[in-house]
């Protein structure tokens, strides 16, 4: 049976199961893009969790004691990147403000969420945040200015 020898009830039905259908898919497709961007995000976060083997802060020489980095939820790893890399590098200054970053794991970590890398990233953006005052470094790594 072909469309024309439809009647228009059923026309109507057929119209609304291919309506449905192409919402399904469309469902589905989202659902993939979230389920890609979570698998980045626990890919990121593993990443973070395992950089604990990075020379030890100043904290750390002061007592001898080995400091843990701070578990970012995989959510806000994936979520805070909205394309501007110098907002991205000083939103991650200040998630690490106790142990401070080194460039190399901004780097990796920018890697791992998938932000693209130039060869000057991300010491072009740590040097201007730095000669805005909204950064400062110690011993090659980076910290939240005082007022943040």
């Amino acid at each position: 049976m072909n469309r024309s020898e439809l009647s228009r009830t059923d026309k109507e039905r057929l119209l609304q199961a291919e309506r449905e259908a192409a919402d399904a898919l469309a469902a589905r497709d989202a659902a993939q893009v979230r389920l890609d961007r979570a698998n980045r995000a626990v890919e990121a976060w593993r990443v973070i969790n395992s950089l604990s083997e990075d020379a030890p802060t100043s904290e750390e020489k002061a007592t001898g004691e080995k400091v843990q980095p701070p578990i970012i939820p995989p959510s806000a790893q994936a979520e805070s990147f909205n394309g501007n890399k110098s907002s991205w590098v000083r939103q991650m200054v200040l998630r690490f403000r106790n142990e401070g970053i080194a460039p190399a794991r901004l780097r990796q970590i920018a890697r791992t969420v998938g932000i693209a890398v130039t060869p000057q990233f991300p010491y072009t953006t740590l040097y201007n945040l730095k000669q805005a005052g909204k950064v400062r470094e110690e011993d090659g790594r980076y910290f939240p200015a005082a007022l943040d």
